[in-house]
């Protein structure tokens, strides 16, 4: 399975892309997906901070 696709939902995208960066390449080590980011003013709760979507794609036998 492939990692095709990544996007990042920051509620201070200043404050968190460094980090949440150091530990996206920690995880994935393979060819980059395409990664979209976005600033957002708040998630579901309030106590969220970054909300993440990953899609990812096989191969048909």
């Amino acid at each position: 399975m492939d990692l095709v696709e990544l996007v990042s939902y920051h509620v201070d995208v200043d404050k968190q892309l460094q980090v949440f960066r150091e530990i996206k390449d920690r995880y994935i080590r393979e060819d980059a997906p395409a990664w979209t980011i976005l600033c957002v003013a708040a998630l579901a709760r309030p106590s969220l901070i970054v909300e993440i979507r990953a899609v990812a794609a096989t191969r048909a036998a």
